[in-house]
C-alpha cells in the first residue's frame, strides 16, 4: 500500500534552519560557480566593440490623395523592417565580397556544411535606439580595427543598396500594379461573355416581363383546375347516383317517362282496336275463349316491347354519366399537367435570373477591381516622385579603446550572487528530496502522532553503550538526562496515559536507540519513587543485560521456556526501584514465546506486583514481535532516531501496529543534532539552576 506523502508547511524559521543546516553545501557551489566565472573571465579571449549609428528617415510630401497611406506606411514595422535589411544575407554577402574574407584562413578551414554567408551574417549586431529613428549597428571582434572596417563596410554596404532598392522597388510595384490590371481585364472581358453566353443559350433577354407571363398564367391555370375539379366531383356524383337507381329498379327519366306515357297511350288505343275486333268476332265467332287467348297475346306483347324500351334508355343514362365523367376527369388531368409544366417554367426562370444576376454581380465586382487597381497604380507612379528612404550616417566606427569582453568589474560580483543563488537553491533542492523526518514537526504533521520528547545527540565521551544506556544515572544534569526525564513528565502530566502502568518501547528499524529510551525512562520512573521493571522483550537481539553488566544465560526465553517462578529470573540493579528482567538466550522461536499465555499472564502479574513495567520489543518492521506485545501493554512509545528513516517506512510501522490496534502514546525523536543557534543547543546545553549555585559555591 502507498503511503501518501504529506505536505510540509514550511515558515520563515524553517527556511534559515535549512540554509543553516546546509552552509556547507551553498558554500560549496558558490564557490564552484564564483570559481568557474573566475577561470572563464580570464581565460577568455578578448573582444572589442565597435559600433556605428545611422539615421533612417522617410520623408512624405504627398497629395491628398495618398496621404493616408503614407501615414500609414510611417509606422514601427517600417523601422524594424530596415534593422532586418541591415542583417540580411545581401548585406552579409556584400561585406564577405568587398573585404575578402573568402580568403581569411577561417574561411579555409570551414566546412563545406557550414555556409560562409551565415556566418558573416551572425557576426552583425543590429540594434534600434528608443524612441528615435536611429539604429546601432555593431560588432564584437578580437581586433579593434577589423571590427572598425567590419561596421564601416555594413554601412557602406546599406547605403549603396538603399539606393538600388528606391530605384527598383517602384518600377517592380508599378509593374505588378498594371499586371494585376491586365488580369483583371482579362477578367471583367470573360465574365461579360458569360453573361452574353447565357443569355443566348437560354433564350432570355426580358426575364422579368417573361416571369410575369408565367405568374398570370398560373393563376388562370389554377382557377381553370379548380373549376375542373368541381365539374369531375359533379360528374362522379351523378354517376354513382344512376348506378345506383338502376341497380335498385328506381331510376326514373323525364325523358323516359314521357316515351312510356306515349306507349301506354298507343297501347290503350291498340287495347281498344282489339276490344272491337274481339266485339266483332263474338258475333262472328262463337268462340269467345280463344278469342281472349289472342287478346292476352296481344297485350304481352306489348308490355315486352315496354320493358325492352325501358332497358334501352336506363343502359343509355349509364352510358351518358359514364362519359360525362370521363370527360371531367381529362379535362383535370390535362389543366394539371398545364399548371405543373408552368410552374416548372417559373422556377427554371426563377433560377435563370439567380444565376444572371450573379454573373453580373461578378462582373461589376472586376469592373470595381480594376478600377481600384488602375488608382493605385496611378498613386504609386505619383508617390514615386514624392516619398524618398534617407539614411545618413550618425557617426562612424572608430577603433575601440578598450576591450568590452570578458568584463572582471561585471563578472566577478556576478558570479558571487549567481553563485550564491545556485547554492541556496541547491540547499533547497537538497532539502526537498530530503524525507527523512528531522524535526519534531515531521513527526507530528507527517504522521499524526504527537511528540514525547526529543532526545539530543550525546556527546562523544559518551561512546560505550552501556555508559549512553545509563546516561540519566550517571550524568544526571546532561541534556540527554534531562531530555529522558521531560519524556517521563510528558507521559505523567497527559491525561490519558495517567493510569498507564505497562508500556513498551520500539522502533521502525535497527540501531535507532530504543534500547537506550526504554532504560533511560525505567531509570527515570525509578528516580521518581516508582518501583518499576524494566523487561527486555527483543529476545532476537537482547542487550539491556549489557547495559546492567548481567550474564546473558538466563532471562525471559528460559522464563517463557521453564515453569520456573518469574522471581527467580528477575534482578535487582544498583539503582533504587529498578528491577531487570533480561532476554536470556536467544530462542529458535522468539514469536512464538512472546505470543504465550504464559507470556501475558507475566505482564498481567508484573503490573500488579510494580508501579511500572517497561517492555523493550523488537524493532516493528520485519518481525511480529512488537506487534505481539503491543497487545499486552497500555501504550506504546515509538522511537524514531532524527535524520535516517524516512517517512514512508515510520508510517508503515504506524499502520502495523495500528493493524492490532495497539494504543500508540506518541513518538520520541532520538538522536538530534544541532548547532549553537538551534533550540535543540539549548536543550542539550542547558545547565539546572542548583548545579549554577554549587559552582558559584553558594
Amino acid at each position: 500500500m502507498a503511503v501518501k506523502r504529506p505536505e510540509r508547511k514550511m515558515h520563515l524559521t524553517d527556511y534559515l534552519w535549512v540554509l543553516k543546516r546546509r552552509v556547507l553545501l551553498i558554500l560549496f557551489f558558490w564557490g564552484l560557480v564564483f570559481a568557474s566565472v573566475v577561470v572563464a573571465t580570464f581565460m577568455q579571449q578578448p573582444l572589442y566593440r565597435a559600433y556605428a549609428r545611422i539615421e533612417i528617415e522617410r520623408s512624405v510630401d504627398t497629395p491628398d490623395v495618398i496621404e493616408a497611406g503614407a501615414r500609414r506606411m510611417a509606422t514601427e514595422e517600417f523601422y524594424n523592417s530596415q534593422v532586418e535589411n541591415l542583417r540580411s544575407r545581401r548585406i552579409a554577402r556584400k561585406l564577405y565580397n568587398d573585404m575578402g574574407m573568402y580568403n581569411w584562413e577561417y574561411f579555409r578551414k570551414l566546412g563545406p556544411d557550414r555556409d560562409p554567408i551565415a556566418v558573416v551574417r551572425n557576426w552583425i549586431r543590429v540594434s534600434r535606439v528608443p524612441k528615435t529613428h536611429h539604429v546601432e549597428i555593431w560588432v564584437l571582434w578580437p581586433d579593434p580595427k577589423m571590427a572598425a572596417r567590419m561596421v564601416n563596410a555594413v554601412t557602406d554596404a546599406y547605403t549603396d543598396i538603399l539606393k538600388e532598392w528606391r530605384s527598383s522597388a517602384f518600377d517592380a510595384s508599378v509593374r505588378a500594379l498594371l499586371n494585376r490590371a491586365q488580369d483583371i481585364k482579362r477578367e471583367q472581358d470573360k465574365a461579360s461573355r458569360a453573361v452574353q453566353d447565357f443569355s443566348a443559350e437560354r433564350e432570355i433577354y426580358a426575364l422579368p416581363e417573361i416571369r410575369s407571363v408565367v405568374l398570370t398564367n398560373e393563376r388562370w391555370l389554377q382557377e381553370a383546375a379548380a373549376q375542373a375539379n368541381v365539374e369531375m366531383i359533379a360528374a362522379q356524383s351523378l354517376y354513382d347516383a344512376v348506378n345506383k337507381a338502376v341497380e335498385e329498379g328506381t331510376y326514373e327519366n323525364t325523358r323516359d317517362t314521357d316515351l312510356l306515357q306515349r306507349l301506354r297511350e298507343r297501347l290503350y288505343a291498340y287495347q281498344e282496336i282489339v276490344e272491337l275486333e274481339k266485339e266483332d268476332k263474338t258475333r262472328r265467332y262463337r268462340d269467345q275463349d280463344r278469342l281472349s287467348r289472342n287478346m292476352e297475346v296481344r297485350v304481352e306483347q306489348v308490355n315486352q316491347q315496354i320493358a325492352v324500351e325501358n332497358d334501352r334508355m336506363r343502359r343509355a343514362a349509364q352510358s351518358d354519366a359514364a362519359q360525362k365523367l370521363a370527360t371531367a376527369q381529362a379535362n383535370y388531368e390535362f389543366l394539371s399537367d398545364m399548371l405543373l409544366t408552368n410552374r416548372q417554367r417559373l422556377t427554371q426562370i426563377s433560377r435563370d435570373m439567380l444565376q444572371l444576376e450573379g454573373l453580373r454581380k461578378q462582373q461589376e465586382n472586376i469592373e470595381e477591381m480594376r478600377a481600384v487597381l488602375d488608382k493605385a497604380a496611378e498613386t504609386v507612379k505619383t508617390y514615386r516622385s514624392y516619398e524618398d528612404i534617407k539614411a545618413r550616417v550618425i557617426s562612424q566606427a572608430d577603433i575601440p579603446k578598450g576591450k568590452f569582453s570578458p568584463n572582471p568589474a561585471l563578472n566577478l560580483p556576478l558570479g558571487l550572487v549567481v553563485g550564491l543563488m545556485v547554492g541556496i537553491i541547491a540547499a533547497f533542492f537538497f532539502e526537498y528530496l530530503n524525507t527523512t523526518i528531522r524535526m519534531p514537526r515531521d513527526i507530528e504533521d507527517g504522521l499524526g502522532l504527537p511528540v514525547l520528547g526529543f532526545v539530543p545527540a550525546m556527546s562523544p565521551k559518551f561512546k560505550d553503550f552501556a555508559t549512553r544506556s545509563l546516561i540519566s544515572h550517571l550524568d544526571s544534569r546532561s541534556g540527554p538526562a534531562e531530555a529522558f526525564r521531560g519524556i517521563r513528565t510528558e507521559v505523567m502530566l497527559r491525561s490519558d496515559l495517567r493510569q498507564v502502568k505497562t508500556g513498551m518501547v520500539t522502533s521502525t528499524s535497527p540501531q535507532e536507540g530504543k534500547t537506550t529510551v526504554a532504560v533511560n525512562w525505567a531509570i527515570t520512573l525509578a528516580q521518581a519513587g516508582n518501583k518499576v521493571l524494566l523487561i527486555d522483550g527483543d529476545l532476537r537481539k537482547p542487550m539491556i543485560h549489557r547495559a546492567f553488566n548481567m550474564k546473558p544465560d538466563r532471562g525471559l526465553s528460559t522464563l517463557l521456556s521453564e515453569k520456573d517462578s518469574a522471581t527467580v529470573y528477575i534482578k535487582k540493579t544498583d539503582i533504587e526501584n529498578l528491577h531487570v528482567l533480561p532476554g536470556g538466550p536467544i530462542p529458535s522461536n522468539p514469536a512464538e514465546l512472546l505470543g504465550s499465555r504464559k507470556m501475558r499472564t507475566l505482564v498481567a502479574e508484573a503490573a500488579e506486583r510494580y508501579d511500572s513495567v517497561i517492555i523493550d520489543a523488537s524493532p516493528v518492521l520485519g518481525v511480529a514481535d512488537a506487534n505481539i506485545l503491543s497487545t499486552m501493554v497500555d501504550c506504546v512509545v515509538l522511537v524514531v532516531q532524527a535524520s535516517k528513516n524516512r517517512r514512508g517506512l515510520v508510517m508503515r510501522a504506524k499502520n502495523q501496529l495500528a493493524s492490532v490496534n495497539a494504543r500508540l502514546a506518541g513518538a520520541v525523536l532520538n538522536n538530534v543534532r544541532g548547532t549553537k543557534g538551534d533550540y535543540y543547543y539549548y536543550r542539550q546545553r542547558y545547565q539546572p539552576v542548583a548545579e549554577m549555585m554549587e559552582e558559584a559555591g553558594v
